[in-house]
């Protein structure tokens, strides 16, 4: 069982359902901030210090201070097209790619909306607040996905929903607040992201996702999504940007790594968005 200290992670809920950045132009919102709930896991994550970073460890981590992203963006990381898409980290992250982009050395477009995830629930919990009705505008994905895909024709798109959906939902009639560790919503989750990996990917986009939920179900969970598509997908270790196996520092080299909401920002935000063109990068390079 895995018990998350006082940090927190983030969720966007702003009465605008998030941000939309198109042609890197942003438009912003204010996120607030969530407290996950304690899944049933098999083992816990690392130690987290003081706040934590949304991150767990991964097998191969080192006992040292964990790397938090790229100082340099690679010479390959250019003339992309990136489509990001998910919760209020998705869009973080997104704008950190943007960030470190300029005279639209890579076009990012960011759809990620915060305060929405993948399960077309009708209501969430969030540790902080009542039971609260589902935007319908989060059901909107299925359509604007294909849209945007259909519209930029990204060359890789870069997928998250895990923090945002690692909440208690209503996702059925049955009146029951449900979490990852009930099998209803784990056949939802699982369902709707071979959904959303198969309309990303119907142009021959590259679907980039991540294992950043401190949590090792959710980790599973996602690396076996990717396993369901081993020629569409590519999961980045995003954790062991923020972890070393122990531990995850809420400052790293200085640098401060999530904002009070548990989302990165700044410099951490700029040195993430390199990474992750960086991967991206690499990985189309590799298969061109």
């Amino acid at each position: 069982m895995l018990k998350l200290g006082p940090g927190r992670l983030g969720a966007s809920i702003s009465a605008a359902f998030g941000c939309l950045l198109a042609a890197v132009v942003l438009v912003g919102c204010t996120p607030a901030s969530e407290t996950p709930p304690t899944l049933s896991s098999g083992t816990s994550g690392p130690r987290i210090a003081s706040s934590p970073s949304p991150i767990i460890p991964s097998a191969s981590a080192t006992s040292g201070e964990p790397p938090l992203g790229s100082a340099q963006l690679l010479g390959s990381a250019a003339a992309m097209t990136v489509l990001a898409v998910g919760d209020s980290h998705a869009r973080a992250l997104g704008v950190g790619m943007a960030n470190v982009s300029p005279n639209r050395l890579n076009l990012i477009i960011n759809d990620a909306m915060g305060g929405c995830g993948i399960m077309e629930s009708t209501q969430y919990k969030l540790s902080f607040s009542d039971l609260t009705d589902t935007p319908s505008a989060c059901g909107t994905w299925p359509d604007r996905w294909a849209e945007d895909v259909k519209k930029y024709h990204p060359q890789a798109v870069f997928l998250t929903t895990s923090n945002w959906d690692y909440n208690p939902q209503m996702i059925d009639n049955s009146g029951k607040l449900m979490t990852l560790a009930d099998e209803p919503f784990r056949k939802k989750f699982d369902a709707n992201m071979d959904r959303a990996i198969n309309i990303l990917s119907a142009s021959g986009a590259k679907v980039f996702l991540e294992n950043s939920v401190p949590n090792p179900l959710m980790s599973g969970v996602m690396a076996a999504v990717a396993a369901r598509h081993p020629g569409n997908t590519v999961l980045l270790d995003l954790q062991s940007q923020f972890c070393n196996g122990q531990v995850c520092p809420p400052v790293i080299g200085g640098i401060t790594v999530n904002d009070e909401s548990g989302h990165p920002f700044g410099e951490s935000q700029n040195r993430l968005g390199r990474w992750l063109l960086n991967q991206i990068a690499n990985t189309l390079h590799a298969a061109s």
